[in-house]
């Protein structure tokens, strides 16, 4: 931290202190809490108290921060609280910056309250960031967030957007982005979908890479078809 002090100018030492400190305690929290620690709602307030001012909603910290958080609320049982505060992350990428994906940030967010119970509110913030989709990499992420917390179906959807937006792109592109989805399909256990990318792979002209992808995956009658 003292370092830290040397090279950032006042406002980045404040922040970079109330991050820290909000996530810090929010893990103490949430450990005690679950060994029953008496003092676990203690820390889970200092936490609160140490929630990075609203001045910092601009940053990228200040919303991890308030993620972090949010987990530890929703682990007490505090869910307004721990909804209120998803809330105030997600308001808070309203404020636009060129330096800021919203697409990524919302995900991150849509993934905790998932994860922490509150089902409607994930899929409406994986739907938001659905709609602030800036390409097929953005899609593939989104998949795999809403596949491990328990949103298959609508995994497979974003697959098959991302798909969809990938063949809109120049051929190379296109090979790129098909390649890379193989991986996530298969990540969330859908083996069809993944042997479907190969063939369009194939039919995009990038031979090696389909034929590599067949056999890396365990796809052998699908490598040995695919001629030269």
């Amino acid at each position: 931290i003292r370092l830290a002090e040397m090279q950032l100018p006042r406002d980045g030492v404040k922040l970079f202190r109330q991050k820290t400190a909000t996530a810090i305690f929010s893990y103490i929290a949430e450990e005690q809490y679950k060994a029953g620690d008496l003092h676990a709602r203690e820390t889970l307030n200092r936490a609160i108290k140490e929630k990075p001012s609203s001045k910092f909603a601009h940053t990228t910290e200040y919303i991890h921060a308030l993620i972090d958080l949010g987990r530890a609320q929703a682990v007490f049982g505090d869910k307004a609280a721990s909804a209120e505060t998803f809330k105030q992350a997600i308001d808070a990428l309203s404020i636009k910056r060129k330096d800021r994906n919203p697409s990524s940030a919302l995900m991150v967010i849509a993934k905790a309250q998932g994860e922490t119970g509150d089902r409607v509110a994930s899929e409406q913030t994986f739907q938001r960031a659905i709609e602030l989709r800036t390409g097929p990499r953005d899609l593939t992420c989104l998949a795999w967030a809403q596949a491990v917390t328990g949103q298959r179906e609508a995994a497979l959807r974003s697959l098959k957007l991302a798909i969809e937006d990938a063949e809109k792109l120049p051929v190379e592109e296109q090979r790129r982005a098909l390649s890379d989805l193989v991986p996530w399909q298969l990540e969330i256990g859908d083996r069809e979908g993944a042997l479907e990318t190969i063939e369009r792979l194939r039919q995009s002209g990038a031979l090696v890479n389909a034929r590599v992808l067949a056999t890396r995956f365990g796809f052998f009658d699908k490598a040995f078809a695919i001629e030269e």
